[in-house]
Order: C-alpha cells, then structure tokens, then sequence
C-alpha cells in the first residue's frame, strides 16, 4: 500500500477559500431566484429602509474601494484588479437603486424592488462562483502572501530547530 502524503497548506487554504466563494455565490443565488419568483417577498416597509441604507453605503464601499485600487500603486499590489472590477455593477445598480429609493420616499417602489434586488443578488452569485473556479487556477495575491509568509516562517522553524540541535550536540560532546 502507498502512503498519502498530507495535503500541503496551500492546497488546503485554495480549497477552503473556493468553498466559501461557492457557498456564498450559492447564497446570493438562491435568494436572488426566491426574490425574483416572489417565494421570498420584499415586504415591510421599516426592513426595506434599513436594506437601503445597509446596501447604499456597502455600494459606497464598493465604488470607493475600487478607485482606491484604481489610483493607488500600493494597493494595487494587495488585491486582485479583476474581483473590484467584478463587483462594480452590483455596487452601481445598489447605489441608484438606493438613490432613486430615498427620493421617492413611499411604498410605490416596493414592486420593483424585489426585481432588482433579485436581479443583483443573482449577479453577485454568478461573480462569486466564477471567483471561485478563477482564483482556482490563479490565487489570489493575499492567499500567495499568506503561503510565502507561512513557507518563510516553516523555514525560519527548521532553521531554529537545527540550530537547536546543533547546539545540543555540542554541549554533549563538551559534557563527554
């Protein structure tokens, strides 16, 4: 019999962080499709303002993030151009959805809303999932620091322990 040899932390980190993009892209999903099929209703009045402020300024968010990516070198070499890119039109759509919301400040727009929430919630899920098999072939820059870091850290601990025990071997032979 062959010996499996463990898996390695990268490996195990890819998997962990694809998983989360699939499980939350299948989130987005089924709720967009509950929104758009009308199963999961968007009703009440007071929940739907709280959603416009909580999406308005994750919409802010979105579209500051991606200048700050966009005009800063430094952050640039942190994070992956391609996901704020990606992201971009839900964070659009949000913000002038929000906007269009608090200017006409009653229920009218409530019909509407569950189309377009729906719609962005199944578009985040199709982003997620296709961050998920993208980052798969291509990890991300802060998943390719973590391993380096971990791999210079591993190194550093096999240099210590050999040191360790060189110096063992050494007091020995001076005891001897």
């Amino acid at each position: 019999m062959s010996k499996k040899e463990p898996m390695s932390i990268a490996l195990k980190a890819k998997l962990l962080i694809q998983g989360e993009y699939l499980l939350i892209g299948i989130i987005f999903l089924v709720v967009g499709i509950l929104k758009l099929t009308g199963v999961f209703p968007t009703n009440g009045y007071v929940r739907f303002r709280i959603f416009n402020f909580v999406t308005l300024l994750g919409s802010a968010w979105i579209m500051f993030d991606f200048l700050w990516s966009t005009f800063s070198k430094a952050r640039r070499t942190k994070v992956d151009y391609i996901d704020k890119i990606l992201v971009l039109p839900a964070g659009l759509a949000f913000y002038t959805f929000d906007l269009i919301c608090l200017v006409r400040w009653n229920d009218g727009i409530l019909p509407y809303a569950a189309i377009v929430m729906g719609s962005v919630f199944c578009y985040i899920a199709c982003v997620y999932i296709f961050q998920a098999i993208y980052h798969w072939f291509k990890p991300t820059k802060a998943l390719l620091a973590a391993i380096a870091e971990d791999e210079k850290t591993a190194e550093e601990r096999k240099l210590e322990a050999e040191k360790a025990v060189e110096e063992n071997v050494e007091k020995e032979n001076d005891d001897a």
